[in-house]
């Protein structure tokens, strides 16, 4: 596969869904072997457009790699020292599925939008903008030996493969769920059709430890499909009823909140979203994967972990 930049600029802005702010990330093209980068602060457009990964100290940014995740707390967030951006999986997963290795992302805000709480809408606007196929190949990420790594019953695991594969098995029942498994073959195709469209979820029994944390403050049926304790998707009139007892629980302001149905767009949609979160975090060892990866209850802090097992021994992998 060769690599990739952006033939034009790309914006995506709206509400942040930990912050509730307001926040824009301006997708720039960039040359080969770039990488994708952040770009925070008040650096211009301009200035930002000749960052690369080579030079992100000087540009106030931050290189979408695995070894730059510095908090996995119900996101992903890049960073190091004062400089970072959270909500990055979604982002990245949209690009990786469009095939875009290079691009200088401007960020106002500190997080990536939330949107519709899927990839959809990024992978839709990407694909208007245009990918442009560069001369260079992308280097490709072969899993040579299996490793895993696990907490609590949770784990996640790589192994050999001749194709991207992607298994995920989620188990809510504990709060009306069935466990849900999804085998996914990546390809650009089916993951625009099979795995972008999948929106984050959560479940209102989840409500206080949000609210005690200062997270979610941007949740709403817009972009969050909202779970009951029987594992039903409420309606936007039953979220407000359900917290009536405060004007801004989940960050869903009851004034604004109107009656329509959230209709799942996949029987299986949370498991869909986890590997979608899968494809975003494990788009930061920055190759082409070629392996298969497979999680049970995994999220963002295992698939960081294994990603960091992985490339901790050079007898696991090969890249080429």
């Amino acid at each position: 596969m060769l690599q990739a930049t952006v033939k034009s600029k790309v914006v995506i802005e709206g509400v942040g869904v930990h912050s509730g702010v307001g926040c824009r990330v301006s997708i720039l093209p960039a040359s080969e072997n770039c990488g994708v980068v952040y770009v925070l602060g008040d650096t211009t457009e301009t200035a930002a457009i000749g960052s690369c990964a080579s030079d992100v100290g000087d540009s106030g940014g931050v290189r979408a790699n695995y070894a730059n995740v510095s908090d996995t707390t119900l996101c992903t967030r890049l960073g190091y020292g004062k400089v970072g951006v959270s909500m990055v999986e979604h982002l990245s997963a949209a690009l990786y599925g469009c095939g875009v290795s290079n691009a200088v992302l401007c960020v106002c805000g500190g997080e990536v939008p939330i949107l519709d709480g899927s990839a959809a809408v990024i992978v839709e606007k990407v694909l208007a903008a245009g990918v442009q196929w560069q001369r260079e190949s992308r280097k490709k990420l072969k899993i040579i030996q299996t490793v895993k790594v696990e907490e609590e019953g949770r784990w996640a695991m790589l192994s050999p493969s001749d194709a991207f594969l992607l298994h995920m098995t989620c188990d809510f029942s504990s709060k009306g769920l069935t466990t849900q498994p999804f085998l996914h073959e990546f390809s650009s195709e089916r993951f625009i059709t099979e795995v972008a469209p999948a929106r984050t979820f959560g479940f209102l029994t989840d409500r206080e430890f949000y609210q005690r944390h200062a997270l979610a403050q941007g949740v709403s049926p817009e972009n969050t499909i909202i779970f009951d304790k029987n594992g039903l998707p409420l309606t936007r009139s039953q979220v407000t009823k359900a917290l009536a007892r405060s004007s801004s629980a989940f960050g869903i302001a009851n004034d604004t909140v109107t009656e329509a149905a959230t209709d799942l767009r996949f029987s299986d949609e949370p498991v869909r979203h986890k590997v979608l979160d899968a494809v975003g975090d494990l788009s930061l060892a920055e190759c082409e994967i070629i392996g298969r990866y497979d999680g049970f209850c995994s999220g963002h802090r295992l698939n960081n972990l294994v990603l960091r097992k992985l490339f901790a021994d050079s007898r696991n992998f090969l890249v080429t």
